[in-house]
């Protein structure tokens, strides 16, 4: 199995923005996701990964995915982020799940909602990732 992520045509990603790609191998209850991690100014990649909301809609026939209204990063940012797209399975897609529905939970709780270093289903230097300067809007 596999999933890919479309890079934008001008290099650049807005706040909120849609991403999109294929797959091939998706079995019954994977779902397919998308994540993000800042890049820092020397290039290295934050091990902080947030997970985006979703799942992605996927078309089975054409074997492409997309997912709308994702954000990346906070409304000002103008740094270089990577987005990642992987499928999950049910198990890891209800941990991401958990992870999300703590985004608005009480800050004195110490909730998270990314993961200190990315899941193992986000891999390196793939074609499921790619890296872009976030512009304002």
């Amino acid at each position: 199995m596999s999933v890919t992520i479309n890079a934008p045509d001008t290099g650049a990603i807005h706040y909120v923005g849609s991403y999109s790609g294929t797959f091939s191998g998706l079995q019954p209850g994977q779902t397919i996701w998308t994540f993000n991690q800042p890049v820092g100014k020397n290039g290295d990649i934050s091990p902080t990964t947030f997970p985006d909301n979703g799942p992605c809609n996927v078309n089975l026939a054409t074997k492409t995915w997309n997912c709308s209204d994702t954000y990346v990063g906070n409304p000002s940012d103008t740094g270089t982020y990577r987005v990642c797209a992987a499928i999950l399975s049910p198990a890891e897609a209800n941990t991401v799940v958990t992870l999300l529905a703590n985004v608005n939970a009480d800050s004195k709780l110490g909730y998270t909602y990314w993961f200190t270093s990315p899941p193992a289903y986000i891999n390196d230097h793939s074609r499921s990732c790619m890296s872009a300067i976030r512009v304002n809007g």
